[in-house]
């Protein structure tokens, strides 16, 4: 079977920005429809001909679509050292915004940050 869907599932510091830029250009110069998929109910939007770019930067699509024969997945990883250092740098830095999940609670009351953390956890090197 021709493939119409084409999937793309990302995860935390991996690409998601970079990838997002690059797939919607792509949609946008080739006239295909770019739609985000989190839950099986927006599988109706697709397309009914044609190509279809559809993306979830959490890599959890839903199980319909993954049973689909004309579907074919892109599945973006990268090393975990790396994901783990550019997350620690970046919550490092990073107000907490929508990422409330950063600040965690702890039995005595006292609240730990990725923030203070990692900063416990930071190096220095001497010449």
């Amino acid at each position: 079977m021709t493939a119409r869907f084409i999937c793309i599932g990302t995860h935390h510091k991996t690409g998601t920005i970079w990838m997002r830029k690059v797939f919607r250009a792509i949609a946008n110069e080739q006239g295909i429809p770019f739609m985000q998929c989190y839950r099986a109910k927006r599988l109706v939007d697709l397309a009914e001909t044609g190509p279809h770019i559809v993306v979830n930067w959490s890599s959890s699509l839903p199980q319909q679509l993954l049973d689909m024969p004309e579907a074919r997945f892109l599945h973006i990883i990268r090393d975990p050292r790396d994901v783990l250092l550019s997350g620690m740098r970046y919550h490092r830095i990073a107000p907490l915004g929508n990422e409330k999940f950063c600040a965690k609670k702890r039995r005595n009351g006292a609240t730990r940050t990725i923030k203070t953390t990692s900063t416990r956890c930071q190096t220095t090197t001497r010449a």
